[in-house]
């Protein structure tokens, strides 16, 4: 056995926010996207920077402080480009999967809501708003390529007569009476809004990438075989090139005429131009990328430079600054699993065991507000992303994630003591208990039987294609690929017997299975095909045999994360299929959780409480009798942690209280946090 060193992070402190704040003021965790950022804008009005990203969040940071004031987590799908209304606290964002889905949405940031949403066909060529916020444009590839659509309420506008073409940018007159168009063929037009006619037409340099307009829209600037180039928007003559070695993007600040270039390969270089009289003159800002990451997107604004990476880091510098320095980046911890028991929270990370001590997490507690909550850390064994069953009282399984040939382990979470139990071939897919008897099914389709603490199983059997195996009551159900298991995904087992029968169902595949042994109803999810679309679905399967199947929930679309998880004291199941959250069935059908900020995704439940482990790493909490949203909790990479509660309320380790915002939306200022600290030990 290991026996670890005591680690405990105490001092805890509890935070009371809603007493003394208004609605009007916001708790954040200060922490930057999970994944690629690709796109970065400037409100100035606002004087906020947004970024948006591969994890579905749009984030607005105040430059001055650094500090996180907006998040809106709009989908699991990435955000690949975002527009900002000039004149109020609305996001343009288009989300894509891009291949099938793809889907532009106006969001009012400050109230966190979705004004509406519309399908798409392909990710726009470009996407602005008009200087006055009337219009949200955007382009398509197509004869008629520019859509004008009424920026509060989307509908379509008819503005003009004659096809566009294809359009790689629009410029919108500062009156939106007039707008410019430049097509990729080298074709510039002049359009009259009020009219919907074309005015003049005439040639200019073709296939021009990074295109970015004056803000008088006298002058074009772009990139242009090496070299960035203005083109004069009179004449459409390019009247002043600078040779650039391999360049990749180009973004202009419209206010001010710098332009920020991005060139090189894997030694990125960044230049400042300023655009005065359509003359380009280098600037005299040394800036310099940082090292060893790979930049995906930049911006200049407020005399500052902005580079975002690939791995969601953002780093900034100015001109008195000799060095870029980190702006923001992702600082929840990955978490690869967690596990509850009588009052331990377990936590998996690559490196470390977490046990969350508190009697909130205790089995008969109906108290939301703790009145003692503290961490321990220990080593993980296998040091690598591992998966967590709970067994009994505070014991816990323990086997690595993707490792084949490995070992199983049960942790002693008080003693905090690691004791080895067996080895095993293939990789563990899952574990589950029933007593003192232990199934397990790997990759390979071999589900195994033992009974502890003997190594030996008492029952194996390998059927290719399984992907899940649970308990129903002395006999076995098994889930999986129906092409590979008598032509249906569901299947009944004895291990007595060693009879094997199939149940009829219409699913291609089946993912996950639980069984209501007071109801005698099977829970599965899988994928079934109608009319040539894949949809994910949660289905209840009743009867004698379980012969007969009823559609719950379905999502037009794959959804291999979502969870389900079954209340055996009420009989409710809980599920995160479809990406909007959690729901519970009851006999009314189902209903939403209270929302959170985050996607939920592996749900268990333990007394009073149904947890899930979040996209993020992060995890959210609900009370199961109402549905509301207790708390959400965040472990940081430096293992300092923060439990924010839904009323505003939040308990930190003794650093974890530095990655919190309080943000004042009204007066749109950061709040000083120290006013509202209190200790309790």
């Amino acid at each position: 056995m290991f026996k670890f060193k005591r680690n405990i992070l105490a001092a805890v402190i509890f935070f009371l926010i809603t007493s003394l704040y208004g609605q009007a003021t916001r708790v954040l965790l200060n922490s930057g996207h999970n994944g690629p950022i690709n796109t970065l804008a400037f409100q100035q009005k606002y004087e906020l920077l947004f970024s948006c990203g591969s994890d579905g969040t749009v984030r607005a940071w105040d430059t001055k402080t650094k500090s996180l004031v907006f998040l809106l987590q709009v989908s699991h799908l990435p955000v690949r480009m975002i527009s900002l209304n000039p004149d109020k606290p609305q996001v343009a964002v288009v989300e894509s999967d891009g291949l099938q889905i793809f889907r532009l949405s106006l969001w009012d940031w400050q109230q966190k809501k979705r004004l509406y949403t519309i399908n798409l066909s392909e990710i726009p060529l470009f996407l602005r708003f008009s200087p006055q916020g009337n219009l949200l444009i955007y382009g398509k590839a197509d004869w008629n390529g520019i859509i004008f659509l009424d920026a509060q309420e989307g509908t379509a506008l008819p503005l003009l007569q004659e096809g566009t073409g294809i359009v790689s940018d629009v410029f919108i007159s500062s009156t939106e009476n007039s707008l410019l168009s430049y097509s990729p063929s080298g074709s510039i037009k002049y359009w009259d809004l009020r009219t919907r006619t074309k005015r003049a037409e005439f040639s200019t340099l073709s296939n021009l990438n990074s295109i970015g307009f004056s803000a008088d829209g006298r002058y074009m600037t772009g990139l242009y075989e090496g070299k960035l180039v203005v083109i004069d928007l009179v004449t459409g003559r390019s009247i002043d090139q600078r040779e650039i070695q391999n360049p990749i993007l180009a973004k202009v600040n419209p206010i001010t005429g710098d332009i920020l270039c991005l060139s090189g390969g894997r030694n990125p270089v960044l230049t400042l131009w300023t655009l005065s009289q359509g003359r380009l003159s280098p600037n005299t800002t040394n800036l310099k990328p940082p090292g060893g990451i790979s930049v995906n997107t930049i911006l200049y604004a407020q005399g500052t430079a902005f580079v975002a990476s690939m791995n969601g880091e953002v780093f900034f510098q100015n001109s008195l600054m000799q060095e870029p320095a980190l702006f923001s980046s992702n600082k929840i911890l990955e978490i690869s699993d967690i596990a509850i028991g009588d009052n331990t929270l377990l936590l998996a990370s690559r490196d470390s065991l977490i046990t969350c001590n508190s009697d909130f997490f205790e089995t008969r507690n109906s108290q939301q507000i703790p009145s003692y909550f503290f961490t321990e850390i220990n080593p993980n064994p296998y040091t690598r992303l591992i998966s967590l069953k709970h067994w009994k009282e505070n014991l816990f399984f323990l086997w690595p994630a993707e490792l084949e040939n490995s070992s199983l382990s049960l942790f002693h979470a008080r003693e905090r003591v690691i004791q080895p139990l067996w080895e095993y071939t293939g990789i563990l897919r899952d574990l589950k208990t029933r007593g003192n008897n232990i199934l397990t099914l790997d990759r390979n389709g071999t589900i195994q039987l033992r009974t502890y603490p003997d190594p030996n199983p008492y029952f194996s059997l390998t059927i290719s294609g399984l992907r899940d195996v649970g308990f129903a009551g002395s006999n076995l159900l098994a889930a999986g690929n129906s092409a590979t298991i008598f032509e249906t995904p569901l299947l009944h087992i004895n291990p007595s017997t060693l009879e094997t029968s199939p149940i009829a169902d219409s699913n291609m595949l089946t993912n996950k299975l639980i069984f209501d042994e007071h109801n005698n109803t099977l829970y599965t999810l899988g994928f079934e095909r109608r009319q040539d679309s894949l949809i994910t679905v949660l289905k209840s399967h009743t009867g004698g045999s379980l012969e007969r199947s009823r559609a719950r929930i379905s999502y037009y679309g794959e959804d291999y994360s979502a969870d389900m998880v079954l209340d055996r004291e009420t009989g409710t199941l809980f599920t995160t299929l479809g990406f909007s959250g959690a729901r519970m069935l009851s006999w009314s059908g189902f209903t939403n959780l209270e929302a959170t900020d985050h996607i939920p995704r592996r749900l268990m439940v333990q007394g009073f409480w149904v947890y899930s482990l979040n996209s993020d790493g992060s995890i959210s909490i609900w009370d199961k009798r109402s549905g509301k949203r207790i708390l959400d909790f965040y472990m940081f990479k430096d293992l300092e942690w923060v439990a924010l509660f839904s009323n505003g309320e939040f308990y930190a380790s003794p650093g974890g209280h530095n990655y919190v915002t309080v943000f004042n939306e009204e007066a749109l200022h950061l709040e000083e946090k120290s006013r509202y600290q209190r200790r309790i030990y």
